[in-house]
């Protein structure tokens, strides 16, 4: 009798140790999956603000571009009107006249020189026949204004290129924040119901997420959703 109490006892202490090693070992995968998660979270966030900040100075640098192009095609214009207006009427034009509208052609073409390539050029020094002085006003409050439309392409290019990577980016965080949240809890729950089948369930959705958190730091592939 006293054998068979000592080699329950021996079972129940072997059952409560394997209990307590497996308990330990869903501890430590909630913990690892967790910090995961963590880094996983983290990236997500600032993934995020970035495409916003990539969406915004994409959209400013796009915008002063074609503010800049309609400048320059009003320019143009000018400049076409006010030759017609000089051969036309030559004969009939006084010296100042004359003067006058060779001056405001001259004008036009420095405005459209600077628009097109002197990014170092001076708002103020954008002077047109065509252009009011309150448009020049509204042109030195640019942050923009001295740049060229060479320049204001180039950013806005740069903006779209880290805007589509920050796109690519963000679904595989996103997914694998919710996998690895998922993971967790099906880790803690397979300790309630003592069952090995929803842990290695729980830990083949944390591999998943540790795959797509890894994607979206070097997007091997694109998701087809999100």
């Amino acid at each position: 009798m006293a054998q068979k109490t000592v080699a329950a006892t021996e079972r129940s202490e072997a059952i409560h140790k394997a209990e307590e090693h497996e308990n330990n070992r869903t501890a430590l995968l909630i913990a690892i999956f967790a910090m995961f998660l963590a880094i996983s979270s983290m990236h997500s966030s600032g993934t995020g603000r970035e495409l916003l900040d990539a969406n915004v100075h994409s959209s400013r640098s796009t915008s002063l571009y074609e503010t800049k192009d309609l400048r320059q095609t009003v320019n143009e214009l000018a400049v076409d009107q006010y030759e017609v207006l000089l051969t036309m009427n030559r004969k009939d034009l006084t010296p100042a006249d004359k003067a006058l509208i060779e001056t405001h052609i001259r004008k036009a073409q420095d405005n459209i020189r600077a628009l097109e390539g002197a990014s170092t050029s001076s708002p103020s020094h954008l002077e047109s026949a065509s252009i009011t002085s309150s448009s020049h006003e509204e042109e030195a409050q640019e942050d923009g204004a001295g740049k060229s439309k060479k320049d204001l392409a180039g950013e806005a290019k740069m903006w779209e290129e880290k805007r589509n990577h920050a796109e690519a980016q963000l679904p595989s965080f996103e997914f694998a924040d919710a996998l690895f949240e998922i993971t967790i809890v099906l880790l803690s729950a397979s300790v309630i119901l003592k069952s090995v089948k929803t842990q290695y369930f729980a830990v083949g959705l944390g591999v998943i997420a540790i795959v797509l958190m890894l994607n979206g730091f070097f997007t091997w592939f694109h998701l087809p959703f999100g």
